[in-house]
């Protein structure tokens, strides 16, 4: 879901008719002042402490975001609850451990522990606020007891948690990290994130319905706090090194222990050009003060994204006139914002080399390179089928449906036949379709159909996406940007799909709401499409198989017809990257003998959307037994705490803050939407938990990055 759109409550000021008082009403967040002794922890904690890495190499950071980000989207949430019955409900395991796994993501990137582990008790105690925040459409860390489904455990968590509307899940992760809105100056979600000391935190999640919004809590103010250093003597957001766009926000920030920023003069230069810089807070006190600032180009009240780079962008931050205990200092750092599906000077891709016909029946071995850091392979053969086309008349059976039930999505007359694909908002967030198909493309692969909107505002934007399968990165590949009145003809929409050759993709169709104005889903318009087809091969009948152990090549006994093979390699014990490019067999005619693999990757494939860089050639391979393959079994029970990639030695010092503890908040208002005229949603924002007393300092452990598109929650 779009970050625009999330309805997140503010750290600081007042926007609503009803203003809190500083204590909640039952249970209250820490009360500890800064420099208080913390709870008895299980022992000290480095930056190493599970999930890290030193994000000097690019495809170290790459890696982590295709395997660890993208592996965490995409996992249904299987919420069991219901709002209207007052059901807090539950949501599954795995969709818990996804959001771990993007809250360790970002602590790994940003040098701090990131070995969080999800509290059952925690998690309880948010699903209960969670119910509470979805039931009335608002956010408080101290919802009154007049608030439909009010309770006292949810009224505790409610106060123990970052809360937010619209989203849920690692989707909500990625808006507390943003942290925008004129009142998240100081950047207080992000804070509870990645504070140093934290352990554990629970999550809970309400999924959208007819009447409700969807709804996090994240539970943050943990008890079991301790000793830990961190990777560098600062922590900043975004941090130094490389870092994906997608997670460069508009607010940046720097955060040191002792430092006072009063007279801090902040100088970024964007490849080499200076940039100005508007500071939006200077965070004084003793605990891990911080300074918050916006470069030109990006957002002062921090919402939108930073535009996909065609090439990576070096941004150098110096920060002059630091006190830090009482002497002047200051630092630099650089900052490289790329993009993690574009293959860099040091990725290695596992290219398949071997023959693409054989005789039915034959043992045909095939070699792939090696990938640098990985420590297992699988291998995958699939069957390649013909090409798509759906016009609605069977309905939406062919698509995965991420849209309101508050409108058909399948509904008439169409360009051709009767009926048509329609996508609506019923409230402003992003409601999507996405082709249920895999395919296989090649140079000449295109996406055809048919496109019309009407009762659209310059905030209703109509999109197709493709990404890469597993990568969980999406490309925008078309947009109509146009206004729209009255429903007037469909016209022909034709997207090439060449930049992907090689690789297997999934489509999908956005209707996209920035915020703003916007005619909903009442009143009949939307934007209708029809007859989609894809001019590529559909990947079906996939089977995956392990790799042997420390090998670089398998046997495949040929079948009739085409088949296409892949590669993808495993990382920390435990994270699969996406599949690699593509291996197309033919088979035909009579068994041949056995055709041992070759030494090495013939020339790759056209690659996407950076070529990949041209292989060496491996060692020869010891051929496995000829034999079948065996298929994987599901779940692999690994560790997953493996040193990768091997980090230099630590330049950090130990460093022992009192977490950021505070941020009163106020709820966000919000206006329901009518027919056209258009009616004004204003943009959500995140909500902190609040402070025990007025008296705490806002510190700012984490900095900030600039913006990209997050991808929309499965």
């Amino acid at each position: 879901m779009g970050l625009r759109r999330l309805a997140l409550l503010s750290t600081l000021g007042t926007l609503s008719v009803l203003a809190l008082g500083w204590t909640p009403d039952i249970g209250a967040p820490p009360t500890a002042p800064p420099g208080a002794p913390k709870p008895a922890s299980a022992g000290p904690r480095t930056w190493q402490s599970g999930l890290f890495l030193d994000p000097a190499s690019r495809e170290a950071s790459r890696i982590l975001f295709r395997a660890v980000y993208a592996g965490s989207e995409g996992v249904v949430s299987g919420w069991t609850g219901n709002v209207e019955a007052g059901v807090a409900g539950d949501t599954t395991a795995a969709f818990k451990e996804a959001t771990t796994k993007r809250i360790n993501y970002y602590r790994a990137l940003a040098g701090v522990p990131a070995d969080i582990e999800h509290d059952a008790k925690y998690a309880s105690a948010a699903q209960a606020a969670a119910l509470i925040m979805a039931a009335n459409g608002q956010l408080s860390h101290t919802p009154p007891k007049t608030w439909k489904h009010w309770s006292e455990q949810g009224a505790f968590g409610a106060s123990k948690s970052n809360l937010a509307l619209s989203d849920v899940g690692p989707g909500a992760v990625n808006s507390y990290m943003l942290d925008p809105g004129g009142t998240n100056l100081k950047v207080g979600h992000r804070k509870w994130l990645l504070s140093p000391a934290t352990r554990n935190m629970g999550t809970g999640d309400v999924e959208v319905g007819a009447s409700n919004k969807a709804a996090n809590a994240l539970y943050v103010v943990d008890a079991a706090t301790g000793a830990f250093t961190t990777r560098d003597a600062w922590v900043a957001w975004p941090p130094r090194g490389y870092v994906p766009y997608p997670v460069v926000f508009p607010r940046w920030s720097f955060a040191i222990d002792k430092g006072d920023f009063s007279s801090a003069v902040v100088t970024v230069l964007r490849d080499g050009a200076p940039l100005s810089v508007t500071v939006q807070s200077r965070n004084e006190g003793p605990s891990f003060p911080a300074i918050v600032f916006v470069p030109s180009g990006f957002s002062s009240e921090g919402w939108g994204t930073m535009p996909r780079p065609s090439q990576d962008v070096r941004f150098d931050v110096r920060i002059d006139g630091v006190l830090v205990a009482g002497k002047a200092k200051s630092f630099t750092y650089t900052t490289v914002a790329f993009d993690p599906a574009a293959a860099g000077a040091d990725t290695v891709r596992p290219i398949i080399a071997g023959p693409g016909k054989a005789g039915v029946g034959t043992q045909a071995g095939y070699s792939f390179q090696p990938v640098p850091r990985a420590d297992a392979y699988h291998w995958q053969r699939a069957r390649l089928g013909g090409p798509f086309h759906d016009g609605a008349e069977s309905g939406a059976g062919a698509w995965k449906v991420q849209a309101s039930s508050a409108y058909a999505v399948v509904t008439g007359p169409g360009a051709s036949g009767g009926k048509a694909f329609r996508l609506a908002h019923a409230a402003c967030q992003d409601d999507a379709l996405q082709i249920d198909r895999t395919f296989h493309v090649d140079a000449s692969s295109k996406l055809r159909f048919k496109s019309r909107k009407a009762w659209a505002t310059v905030a209703q934007v109509a999109r197709v996406e493709v990404k890469i399968e597993g990568s969980g990165a999406w490309h925008e590949a078309w947009s109509d940007t146009n206004t729209a009145g009255a429903a007037g003809a469909f016209s022909d929409v034709q997207v090439s799909l060449g930049s992907f050759a090689g690789y297997g993709v999934r489509v999908r169709f956005v209707y996209d709401c920035t915020g703003g104005s916007f005619y909903p889903a009442s009143t009949g318009g939307g934007w209708t499409f029809d007859d989609v087809s894809v001019d590529a091969s559909q990947i079906t009948e996939a089977q995956e198989h392990e790799v042997a152990a420390a090998a670089t090549s398998f046997w495949y006994p040929v079948e009739s017809g085409r088949v296409l093979l892949r590669v993808r390699p495993r990382f920390l014990g435990r994270y699969w990257l996406d599949w690699g490019p593509g291996k197309v067999v033919e088979g035909a005619g009579a068994p041949q003998p056995p055709i041992p693999p070759p030494a090495g990757p013939a020339t790759p494939p056209t690659p996407q959307p950076t070529p990949p860089t041209a292989p060496t050639s491996p060692p020869t391979p010891t051929p496995p037994p000829v034999a079948a393959p065996t298929a994987v079994a599901s779940g692999i029970p690994l560790p997953w705490s493996l040193p990768w990639p091997a980090p230099p030695t630590p330049g950090s010092t130990p460093t022992s803050w009192t977490p950021w503890t505070g941020g009163f908040a106020w709820p966000f208002p919000s206006s329901t939407p009518s027919a056209p005229p258009p009616s004004k949603t204003p943009p959500s924002k995140p909500e902190a938990p609040v402070p025990a007393t007025p008296e705490l300092p806002f510190p700012l452990p984490f900095p900030i990055p600039s913006a990209v598109p997050i991808p929309l929650p499965k």
